[in-house]
This record gives structure tokens, sequence and C-alpha cells, in this order.
């Protein structure tokens, strides 16, 4: 049970629609895993997997908007499905593309065309199992723990590929930090966060992890960033803020520091 749990780090931290449609496959999930009803808890498990793919490709448009556009003109929905995925109303808009075409989008962040084949199968091997046939196909605990288990290896290889284009965005949010003063409809850099990160970006616990962990060595150092001393404190201001909220949504302790080490 363990494992489905790790699939909620990958999930927006913040997203009602989201969380309403979730919670309730969570709780099928496990209600069905303590029965050992293996295979009708993985349904509810890719459910939420697919949760997952449409929300990612969702902020993929967000990141990559004119390759994202570019990438429209491929994209075919369902007949008579009349869907503007340029101006969505919800992720599960993707619903009306054929699920596997879906994972083509993960090509704008550089997944190799030979692994988005291979996730695929995922579609091929639950929809095996989705009409009456008489077999169950996951009957144990270990076929069970090996189906969740590719599940999250592909969500963890979809993030590492997404990690790239995260950090190359809070690079350049944290110079246009140094460099502005906030809105004055925020308050703190916090507050900020709150509203860019998790509200409008719908940022996923891993993605903010991202940007906990981007090093600020060559922004710390004035010869390489041609920053000055204030904006270099900026800059830390803003991370240890990004670092604080990871904390309070993952759990861990937070220690502020407050040196700025400037090189």
């Amino acid at each position: 049970m363990d494992d489905i749990y790790e699939i909620f780090g990958y999930l927006p931290i913040d997203d009602v629609e989201i969380s309403d449609y979730v919670n309730p496959l969570l709780d099928s999930a496990s209600v069905t895993l303590e029965k050992e009803q293996y295979q009708f808890s993985y349904f509810a498990v890719h459910l939420i997997f697919m949760t997952y793919i449409y929300s990612t490709v969702w902020k993929i448009s967000q990141f990559h908007s004119d390759k994202y556009e570019h990438s429209l003109l491929f994209a075919r929905p369902h007949n008579d499905c009349d869907v503007d995925f340029k101006k969505m109303n919800s992720i599960f808009d993707y619903c009306y593309l054929p699920e596997k075409d879906i994972f083509e989008f993960f090509a704008l962040i550089g997944l190799d065309k030979g692994y988005i084949k291979s996730t695929k199968q995922l579609i091929n091997y639950r929809n095996e199992m989705a009409h009456a046939t008489g077999k169950i196909q996951i009957s144990s605990s270990d076929k069970y723990d090996d189906a969740i288990r590719e599940i999250l290896n592909v969500l963890a290889k979809i993030n590492e590929c997404f990690s790239l284009t995260i950090r190359e965005w809070y690079n350049e949010e944290l110079l246009h930090y140094a460099k502005n003063a906030l809105d004055e409809q925020y308050s703190s850099p916090l507050d900020y966060i709150n509203n860019l990160f998790v509200s409008e970006l719908s940022f996923s616990q891993r993605e903010l992890m991202v940007c906990r962990d981007f090093g600020l060595n060559k922004l710390k150092s004035r010869d390489e960033s041609g920053l000055s001393r204030d904006e270099i404190r900026r800059i830390v201001e803003f991370h240890e803020s990004v670092k604080e909220k990871y904390a309070d949504v993952s759990g861990e302790e937070y220690i502020r520091n407050n040196e700025t080490a400037v090189a």
C-alpha cells in the first residue's frame, strides 16, 4: 500500500477537482487490496496514474506553449467531440483524445520516442483485463507489486524529464525576483509561491522538490551571475521560502538559512 501513496507525490499539491476524483479511487484501491482483489485495486491505481498523465500534459502546455500548440495539429479527438485543447476547462478534457495518443506530448520534454511507445503498453495491459474473460491476471501480491512498480517507474521517468523544464523555469523566476519587487497583491514570497507554484501551475510535491534542490552557487557568484549583493540576497530569500513551502507540504523539518554567502 505504501507504493500507492508514492503516486500522490506526483499529483498536484492542491487541486480540488483532482482531489475529489482521486481520493475515492485511493479508497477503492485500498479496500480491494485489503481483500486481496489485486486486479481491481490495480484498476483504481491506473485511473490515478492517468490523472497524473493528464495533469502533467497540461503543465507541459503551460511551459512549452508554442511547441504544444504545434503538436495539436496532430491531436485528433474522438469523433464528434468538440473540445479546444488550447482553452481547456479541465485536465479531464484530455479524455477526448485516444488514450495512447496523449503520451506523445511527452516528446515535448525530451522523453525518448522508444520509451513513449513502451509506456503505451500500460494501456494495453489494463485493457486486456477490462473485459469479461472470466480470468484474473493480477492474482497475487507479487504480480500486483510488479504492476504498481511499473507505473511508478513511468512516473519517475516522466518527472525526470520534466525536471529539466522546471529547473530552467525556476532559474528565470529567481532572476526575476532578484530584479523586481513583489506585486502589491502578495504579502510575502511565500504568498507568491502559493499563488503561482501551487494554485496557478498546480505543482506537485515532486516538482516543488526540484525547486528546493536547485543549486544557487552560480547565481550567488557575482563574477558568474553579474548580480549585486542585494539581488543575491533576494534570491536566497526567495529560495528559502520555496524550501519552507516544501517542508510544509512534505512534513519535513525546516530550518531557515539566513546566510547569503556571496562569492
